[in-house]
């Protein structure tokens, strides 16, 4: 039999190399905005965007990552573990993260972890008192204890003041749900901060039911739950309708909650934003975390969750079910990836701000993320969110993660194949939570995306990322007529 390989010699490699690059140039200059061609074109300055073109059409080709390089997760743009540790010494050093971390978010202004409402005279003493007992971390159950007496007081005063002082008890309930979140967080894994994170949640209730068209719990039927399992019939969701002077019915903006920040813990700018578009608002925590119903371990869990939702969406008609976009933040970041594939045809489309897709699941990355900027034990936190005990099993999660990877990478899953609905990828360029690679890496397959990612921001590449986000959503929602 006659071999129909053709042997590699260099003038082959010379002509493929001048194709690519052609081939490069083109695409940048049809599209200056990255939507669709290689991560290294986030090297480039976009507001020269011809020259940029041409300097990284004809630069080295070393200089590109082709997606067998990003997926191989070997190196990333952060550097390597003692490149991160140097610049972060918050780790088991309780008041490193107060007085480097936390308090300078709660003085400028709330920034994650720390929620909106926030009031930093309600921290102070309880920090004070972790650092004097030199309590370092958060999975530490003495850590809920010391937030405790503090949280229970500003719920009996905002339930003092409501029958008067509607304005006041609203504050009160705020920051008693911003204070919970600290409480309980990273993760709900004892029944303490379960307890808390129940708290939260009727805090967050009555603190926006003062609002117009408040938020109100709903608990969506789980249709596609998996029969005979231990997966939830109901789904747990807060919505909010669009304003009444809106465009009825209302487009959506589904948001999909973080590992760590559930469906009380969501920025109030994203929130407002809605408002001011017109948008109806619903709020879905992702499998693992909060009350989500999904099974943590079965990577098709989600996919079930959102047909579920998108079903509820359907029968709504005060909700345009043709104008229905996602936004995963974080982790969440993740399921905004995967729905866009998954549910393409149901979706006007999804953002992955900040999110994951390969990478994060291998032990090189998790020892990088452990020592970032991440307030406490990333690994422990995964652990969590995979359904093993953080203060038992971690390890065990470590050894199962080339499993895992094998089968929630949407890389090596093969979820990144096919056609995928319009997606946008943001992200900072200096995110030590999850690799700007894993964003950089959805735009090697299938269709053409958007993509910001933003220099010198760290993990979600705030405060560039919501205005960004947000105009894309709204030419978006636009499209249909």
């Amino acid at each position: 039999m006659t071999s129909s390989v053709k042997h590699h010699n260099e003038e082959d490699d010379s002509v493929s190399t001048f194709l690519r690059r052609f081939a490069r140039l083109f695409f940048i200059l049809v599209d200056f905005r990255m939507t669709s061609v290689s991560p290294c074109y986030t090297i480039m300055n976009m507001r020269i965007p011809i020259l940029s073109a041409l300097i990284a059409a004809f630069a080295p080709l070393s200089l590109c990552q082709n997606a067998a390089e990003a997926s191989s997760c070997k190196s990333f743009h952060v550097g390597n573990k003692s490149e991160v540790a140097s610049q972060f010494h918050h780790h088991n050093n309780i008041s490193a993260l107060w007085n480097d971390l936390l308090k300078p978010r709660l003085a400028l202004g709330p920034a994650y972890p720390i929620n909106y409402e926030a009031n930093i005279s309600d921290f102070t003493p309880i920090f004070d008192s972790l650092i004097r007992k030199n309590i370092t971390s958060a999975f530490d159950e003495r850590w809920p204890l010391e937030f405790l007496p503090t949280l229970n007081s500003l719920i009996s005063s905002a339930n003092a003041a409501r029958p008067t002082n509607s304005s006041l008890a609203s504050n009160l309930y705020l920051r008693a749900n911003a204070l919970g979140h600290i409480a309980h967080y990273p993760s709900l894994h004892t029944p303490l901060r379960s307890s808390i994170y129940s708290l939260q949640i009727a805090s967050f209730l009555n603190g926006t039911s003062f609002w117009p068209n408040p938020y109100r719990e709903i608990l969506i039927p789980h249709l596609h739950r998996l029969p005979n399992s231990t997966e939830g019939g109901l789904i747990p969701t807060f919505y909010r309708p669009a304003p009444c002077n809106a465009t009825h019915p209302a487009p959506l903006l589904v948001r999909l909650t973080g590992i760590d920040g559930f469906r009380s813990d969501q920025p109030r700018n994203a929130d407002l934003l809605a408002q001011e578009h017109g948008y109806a608002h619903l709020i879905v925590e992702i499998p693992g975390t909060g009350a989500s119903p999904a099974l943590p371990r079965d990577p098709s869990s989600p996919d079930r969750l959102w047909s579920s939702v998108l079903d509820w969406i359907a029968t709504q008609p005060d909700l345009d079910s043709r104008r229905v976009v996602f936004w995963g933040v974080s982790t969440g970041g993740y399921y905004g990836m995967r729905v866009a594939y998954t549910h393409r045809d149901r979706i006007l489309g999804a953002v992955g701000n900040g999110g994951w897709s390969n990478c994060v699941l291998t032990r090189r990355w998790m020892e990088i993320a452990d020592v970032g900027e991440y307030p406490t034990s990333l690994s422990q936190t995964f652990a969590w969110k995979f359904g093993y005990d953080p203060l038992n099993e971690t390890d065990l999660f470590l050894a199962d993660l080339p499993a895992l990877k094998s089968r929630f990478s949407l890389v090596d899953s093969g979820v990144v194949e096919p056609d995928s609905a319009p997606l946008l990828l943001v992200d900072g360029m200096e995110d030590t939570i999850f690799p700007v690679e894993d964003s950089m890496v959805m735009l090697e397959f299938g269709t053409p995306k958007s993509a910001r990612f933003v220099r010198g921001a760290r993990h979600t590449g705030e405060p560039v990322a919501t205005p960004v986000i947000f105009r894309w959503i709204e030419n978006l929602m636009a499209s249909v007529v």
